[in-house]
């Protein structure tokens, strides 16, 4: 009985993502990114962060990778990465798991055109568009609730140094 409780909690989840990325590409369609960007979280500009997530969270971010690819796959629509991204956002969002999510660029076809990527991590997993960071340069990372950057600061001790401040 309670694996057919959760098969059903499931599909809620798969139906529900379903109309979020129906929403989702109404949206991108009628509202300009500058707008639309406020609502992605912390903008970190292009510098890569990480998120700190706890395994309970972990979790819920895999089962949240699972359920968009299952709504992915029966969508009677085109879906790319970036109305994925968005709503990736929204489900972590409800769950309260850390994210951050990754607009960047590449070089591809023929003629070196640039090709546009949006993916989203929580912790060390890559929620959609896969682990990006190798193919595409970062233009923008935003993030939610605990996040650092993936290359450490100074200490604060070492940081005025550096400025040239007197260090006690």
């Amino acid at each position: 009985m309670i694996g057919d409780r959760s098969k059903f909690a499931f599909a809620g989840w798969v139906f529900l993502t379903l109309m979020l990325l129906a929403f989702a590409k109404a949206i991108i369609a009628a509202i300009h990114f500058e707008n639309l960007s406020k609502g992605f979280g912390v903008p970190a500009g292009g510098n890569p962060v990480c998120t700190l997530v706890s395994r309970k969270q972990l979790r819920k971010a895999r089962r949240t990778k699972r359920v968009i690819a299952c709504a992915v796959a029966i969508c009677p629509w085109d879906v790319n990465c970036y109305p994925q991204a968005i709503v990736a956002r929204v489900l972590l969002g409800i769950h309260g798991v850390p994210y951050t999510l990754n607009l960047g660029v590449r070089k591809a076809g023929p003629r070196n055109e640039l090709e546009a990527h949006a993916w989203l991590h929580a912790g060390s997993c890559a929620v959609t568009g896969g682990g990006s960071y190798r193919s595409h340069v970062l233009v923008n990372c935003y993030g939610k609730q605990s996040w650092r950057p993936l290359v450490p600061a100074l200490p604060p001790t070492l940081s005025r140094a550096a400025k040239g401040q007197a260090v006690r």
